[in-house]
């Protein structure tokens, strides 16, 4: 069963003193959190009556959340937001629905073992396969290693080369 609501990133602190937060983004960068109406911190939706990027970071104020003190009571929350409220290009998925998927061996057809993690690194992600002994698997989100992602049937087909079996 697919959540609604999903992680996507993490108020650090505050931002002057009338309220704003400093979320540390978990997506795609923080350009993921501008134009969201609203974001949900402990299972609350709280609308954003202002976010704009600043650095890596994104600065947002919510409303009803006025003065330093309120904003420092956010500190340390993990940020949610509601997949209803995103649109993805096409091609895109979240993250939350590719951990899990069985990776297989495009060439072979054998499962090498299931998705553990994404990694966001900065010039590709890369998938983390946890492999029945225990030991990870890491390849880069890239067209050559990444031949097919079936959500419907829950795999994701990877081709391997030398080195990485």
């Amino acid at each position: 069963m697919r959540a609604e609501l999903l992680e996507t990133g993490e108020i650090v602190n505050i931002h002057g003193v009338r309220g704003e937060v400093k979320v540390k983004p978990w997506a795609n960068g923080p350009e993921a959190l501008l134009g969201l109406g609203r974001l949900y911190i402990d299972g609350e939706p709280l609308r954003v009556a202002s976010a704009r990027a600043h650095g890596g970071a994104v600065i947002i104020a919510f409303e009803g959340v006025t003065g330093a003190q309120a904003a420092a009571a956010l500190r340390g929350k993990t940020v949610w937001l509601n997949r209803s409220d995103v649109v993805l290009a096409a091609g895109e998925r979240f993250v939350a629905d590719l951990v899990g998927m069985r990776a297989v061996d495009a060439d072979g057809g054998h499962t090498l073992g299931y998705v553990y993690d994404v990694m966001k690194l900065p010039m590709n992600d890369v998938y983390v396969i946890r492999r029945d002994d225990g030991s990870e698997l890491l390849v880069p989100s890239r067209p050559e290693f990444v031949r097919e992602i079936d959500s419907a049937g829950g795999a994701i087909y990877f081709t391997l080369i030398e080195g990485m079996k």
